[in-house]
């Protein structure tokens, strides 16, 4: 409903949340890199794991039973065959394919709740981003806690497409990056928020207008951690993201 944030926040633990990481995308600005072998996604951050992998542990590790992949054509045969390989990692997770019918995370969502149902709240990762010393149980009980109905995970250490400003009154407010000053925060792809705010906002089209709609609304919150946050989009990106891990 236009001017109204509606959700259900009720307390619920966060095993009855659902994780959602977004690892679509056709990576085109990665391809020097990754000489279209594989989606951007699945880069090694460490010998034995990749970034995905990485959400997918932080998912599981805060206790979350019900994860979902959401590919695309570009990405979900390397995907599924990753999964495949690292079977004891990825048991459990679902996926779902949007076949490239949806530009944007609103549309994208209102597309998988025509086919899945959550009870609970929706713990949202990119999967092409580290977010490190990212707690995403303090992160939902904090959520909880204020009674918001889509909570961002901020840090100033980020290579923000986005930034988050407080205004005078202290209420967050989403901006692009190159508008940032002392009192902005870099704007992660880490929230959690209630289904029912995608329902009301399944017409807000890319990423940027959904954040800046939502922005808008006063049950908006942010979670603020000690930790550095690299999303990888193009190479240069990956370069400084192991440069910050051998630190």
């Amino acid at each position: 409903m236009q001017g109204e944030l509606m959700h259900t926040n009720e307390y619920l633990p966060i095993s009855s949340a659902t994780g959602i990481v977004l690892c679509g995308g056709k990576s085109t600005r990665m391809r020097r890199l990754t000489k279209g072998l594989m989606p951007k996604h699945l880069l090694p951050i460490s010998y034995t794991t990749t970034l995905l992998d990485n959400a997918v542990q932080n998912l599981k590790s805060a206790g979350l039973k019900k994860i979902i992949l959401i590919t695309s054509d570009d990405t979900s045969p390397h995907i599924m065959n990753h999964a495949k390989m690292n079977y004891d990692l990825y048991s459990g997770v679902e996926y779902f394919d949007h076949n490239g019918t949806t530009v944007g995370i609103a549309p994208t969502l209102s597309l998988l709740m025509r086919y899945r149902t959550f009870n609970g709240q929706i713990i949202q990762l990119d999967g092409d981003e580290l977010n490190h010393k990212l707690d995403l149980k303090e992160m939902y009980k904090h959520h909880i806690k204020c009674g918001y109905a889509i909570t961002y995970a901020v840090t100033k250490k980020t290579n923000p497409k986005y930034q988050m400003i407080l205004d005078r009154e202290g209420n967050p407010r989403i901006v692009n990056a190159t508008k940032q000053d002392d009192n902005s925060f870099g704007l992660t792809g880490a929230h959690v928020f209630d289904p029912l705010i995608i329902k009301s906002m399944q017409d807000a089209g890319s990423t940027a207008n959904f954040l800046a709609e939502v922005s808008e609304r006063q049950s908006v919150g942010y979670f603020n951690f000690n930790g550095f946050s690299v999303n990888v989009n193009t190479p240069m990106d990956y370069i400084n993201l192991i440069h910050y891990l051998n630190l």
